[in-house]
């Protein structure tokens, strides 16, 4: 048995190296920045500590690798997301070493960057004005109340009033706060917000491998959030405070309309130079643009960043890394929904009635879920801009509105990837009924047992080392509306009955019909309010996006080049690239998925590998390369 797994994995190998270049852009390039490369810690800290997000080349977002070289000891990189991590405590200094940045489909194309770790004296009293200060808060300490029974609503709201005050005292970022809970004890509470404002904050048990247990009391109410286990961090389009009774949504209010950028912009410039006085220098914001649901809170918008004020000069607002995307003041969006957001706009996200939780790493706890307020009552929101789990049980996560969300060991037992997430993380980790991501940048399975859910429709999926599991469904299914433009998978197993893969059927539409019109190089969705089809195409087209004309994969296609949106129409510019085009009656295809490889991975006995729409797949199915005179290189985002 040993010698035949032998010999599959070889003829995988070799198949997959085999179809590798097939398709590969001739102009092949590295990254050509680093989203961050200056961090700053305290001398006291260890764990993750932030993330090398390389961006710019010809590669897909996210599809690099990391190492680095000249680091102090203990300071190591995850080669597949990024993160940095402090092993041990560092001297107070400044060290500064060197990242090299792969491409992952030509890994001969690499680019090198300096970083810079500032280290600055971390004290626990007596703090000077360039220290920072670490603070335990004990919950069964005393010094904040003791519980009703087992209810530390209370102490707990005591607790976030402490650390906020003392995180005014020290001044913007320079408290780390740490709430430390008994190992192996209980906590209910009835109020799930107590997290809100506090900008760093450790959550842990007392005693290293001994899960506390943490669940939220209070009953359901029409605001089921308010139900939820947790609130981690206060969501940035929720104007609802810690005591709050209602909950409301105004994300308009907090954005302001700007220019069209182009990726790699610094700066951006505002519509209105007035708006300049919501943005403080030192703050996060987000820049965003493109409404691709259409409906639904948080507004789904599709290419969104987060990124620090570095200055502000009358209506220009410079920014502390370039932007990854085009962000154009001419996408759609409708008046008559207030969470509609297509135009480019800069969010004022990290305000003073609304501090962000900028990084909060959770270890050794266990969330319990209230099974008398059903799905509400299981529920996890994390909305912290930087999370990490570590050895967690959460019986329903939901991030949302964050830049990375990292789950290390423990279990996930559902969870609702939301939306305004740049990267979810899932390590060692075993995961079941994940689904939606459809406003997920990146979403990395890593040494982590997966069984599927519904459907995911994150922007790119990568599977490394990990068993991914069809029970209910296909081990890899993908739903909605929207595109996934890359899926990549190596050194895994699939386990399950049936095939991998299931996606929805791709969208279509046909011109003539409900409002779709084609001039020969523009096409017109000229009645997205009122055709569930047109919105539901427009969903899942994108520039980049390859259209056919009549069937999937037919030899009649073209690429949108543009998308731009004016009253109640959508225009997709279309370089028609072979065959005749579109006409009267013609019906138009975007496929779900976009480009698909498999490598080095087999399917346990039960499973069949079966074929899927994109536009390239490299599988032991079928290898076929995108369409002749298709740039690669236009394909990513």
């Amino acid at each position: 048995m040993l010698i035949k797994r032998l010999i599959c994995v070889t003829i995988l190998l070799a198949f997959s190296s085999a179809v590798a270049d097939q398709g590969t852009s001739s102009a092949a390039s590295p990254a050509k920045w680093l989203s961050e490369s200056r961090f700053v810690i305290s001398s006291m800290e260890t764990g993750p500590v932030g993330y090398l997000e390389a961006w710019g080349g010809s590669e897909f977002g996210y599809a690099y690798t990391y190492s680095i070289s000249g680091a102090p000891a203990g300071v190591t990189v995850d080669a597949d997301n990024g993160m940095l991590s402090v092993a041990a405590q560092l001297a107070v200094a400044t060290y500064a070493f060197k990242t090299s940045v792969h491409n992952r489909g030509d890994t001969s194309e690499v680019a090198d960057f300096p970083v810079t770790l500032e280290v600055v004296a971390g004290v626990t009293a007596r703090r000077t004005k360039s220290a920072i200060l670490h603070r335990d808060y004990v919950v069964d300490s005393g010094e904040y109340g003791t519980p009703v029974g087992t209810d530390y609503t209370e102490v707990m709201m005591k607790i976030r009033r402490a650390i906020i005050l003392d995180q005014k005292a020290v001044g913007d970022g320079k408290l780390r706060a740490a709430i430390i809970f008994h190992g192996g004890g209980q906590y209910d509470y009835s109020n799930n917000r107590w997290t809100f404002g506090i900008q760093y904050l450790d959550i842990r048990s007392d005693t290293p491998g001994v899960r506390a247990k943490l669940r939220n009391i209070a009953p359901d109410s029409p605001y089921h959030i308010a139900a939820a286990i947790l609130q981690l961090g206060r969501q940035y389009f929720q104007c609802v405070g810690p005591t709050d009774d209602w909950i409301c949504e105004q994300p308009r209010s907090i954005g302001f309309k700007i220019d069209t950028t182009a990726a790699g912009d610094d700066a951006v410039t505002l519509k209105d130079a007035g708006d300049a006085r919501n943005f403080p220098i030192g703050r996060y914001v987000m820049v965003g643009s493109y409404d691709q649901q259409m409906y639904g809170f948080p507004p789904n918008i599709r290419y969104f960043e987060y990124a620090k004020v570095m200055s502000v000069s009358g209506g220009r607002v410079v920014l502390d890394r370039p932007l990854r995307q085009r962000h154009k003041d001419n996408y759609w969006e409708t008046l008559q929904d207030p969470n509609s957001l297509g135009v480019a706009r800069i969010y004022a996200i990290d305000r003073d009635d609304q501090r962000l939780t900028l990084r909060a790493r959770i270890k050794d706890i266990e969330f319990l879920a209230d099974p008398a307020k059903g799905s509400p009552g299981r529920k996890l929101y994390g909305a912290a801009l930087d999370m990490s789990f570590e050895n967690c049980v959460i019986p329903h996560f939901v991030p949302t509105q964050a830049r990375f969300a990292r789950v290390s060991g423990g279990s996930v037992l559902s969870g609702e990837l939301d939306k305004l997430v740049s990267m979810v993380v899932f390590d060692g980790t075993t995961t079941r009924d994940l689904y939606e991501g459809t406003g997920v940048d990146y979403l990395l399975f890593k040494n982590t047992d997966a069984t599927s859910g519904y459907g995911l429709a994150p922007r790119q999926l990568r599977a490394i080392n990990s068993t991914l599991r069809g029970i209910e469904y296909a081990p890899l299914t993908f739903k909605g509306s929207w595109t996934t433009q890359q899926v990549d998978v190596s050194g895994s197993t699939f386990v399950g009955a049936g095939p991998v893969f299931a996606e929805w059927p791709p969208e279509s539409l046909v011109v003539g019909q409900d409002g779709v019109s084609w001039d020969g190089r523009r096409l017109t969705l000229s009645a997205i309010s009122s055709s569930d089809r047109d919105r539901i195409w427009a969903r899942a087209a994108w520039a980049g996006a390859i259209v056919y004309a009549d069937a999937v994969s037919s030899p009649n296609w073209g690429i949108v080049t543009d998308i731009s949106g004016e009253s109640d129409s959508m225009h997709f510019d279309i370089d028609w690239k072979a065959g005749p085009g579109p006409v009267t009656g013609t019906q138009l295809y975007v496929p779900r998925l976009h480009d698909v490889a498999v490598r080095a991975s087999h399917i346990a006995p039960g499973l069949s590998w079966n074929d899927t729409d994109a536009g390239r797949q490299i599988t032991p199915a079928a290898s076929r390369p995108f369409p002749e005179s298709y740039q690669v290189d236009i394909s990513g985002f």
